[in-house]
């Protein structure tokens, strides 16, 4: 592994991380599930701002043959944003093919 100069591992390094999640393909979209994941609220794409009422909701996307969801609340007055971390799904596929 290399290093970024100051002697850590590149993979520590955030602007590292930031040009792999770049380079690696995004998912297609993703789902928004009522909490309990029962009922589609919405569906949506990365980049494109998706309006939603206060509450919680479920957030689920399939990506290479992984399924990932996260549990997260939108609030009054406020925004909320869900950042995806491609490292996290890499690792995930990885794992999967061992």
């Amino acid at each position: 592994m290399g290093e970024n100069g100051m002697g850590k591992s590149l993979e520590d390094c955030p602007q590292w991380r930031r040009l792999r999640c770049a380079a690696m393909k995004a998912p297609p979209g993703y789902e928004v599930f009522d909490a309990k994941g029962k009922k589609q609220i919405a569906t949506g794409k990365f980049g494109v701002p998706l309006k939603l009422k206060q509450g919680q909701y479920l957030f689920k996307l399939k990506w290479q043959g992984i399924d990932c969801s996260q549990i997260f609340w939108i609030n009054t007055a406020g925004r909320t944003s869900i950042t995806l971390d491609a490292s996290e799904l890499e690792r995930r596929v990885r794992d999967k093919g061992k």
